[in-house]
């Protein structure tokens, strides 16, 4: 079977032992997110966080690190595990690249109070 998923290579399934690879299971974590439309959402979300243009998009670069905590990773450098295995997840962000959105969301956000008769209103902090 060969299937083509966004920007993952395809993948070749066969018996014959050749091209063996560890964490399929998680390539196909990546491949759901890509066809419900996981990806694109959070591509879609994030695209206020993108800093530059880039290689690597916001949303698949959020889809990977979803993988790489369900593959039992427990920080960023983790994505090596990915990044090491290009043949079955393509390009995967560099850690530098991966912590650019997580800086830019954690700035402080201004904070709300809602008022009883209208729309929120800004509280100094």
């Amino acid at each position: 079977m060969v299937k083509a998923t966004g920007t993952r290579p395809k993948i070749i399934v066969s018996a014959d032992g050749r091209g063996v690879v560890g964490h399929a299971g998680a390539r196909l974590l990546a491949d759901v997110a890509e066809v419900t439309g996981l990806t694109e959402a959070c591509s879609d979300a994030l695209a206020g966080l993108r800093q530059r243009r880039g290689v690597h998009d916001p949303g698949r670069v959020a889809v990977d690190l979803a993988v790489m905590l369900a593959d039992g990773g427990e920080a960023i450098s983790d994505l090596a595990v990915l990044r090491d295995q290009a043949a079955l997840f393509g390009p995967v962000a560099s850690d530098p690249t991966a912590w650019r959105p997580h800086r830019v969301s954690a700035r402080p956000a201004r904070r709300y109070r809602t008022t009883p008769s209208g729309p929120p209103v800004s509280i100094s902090s």
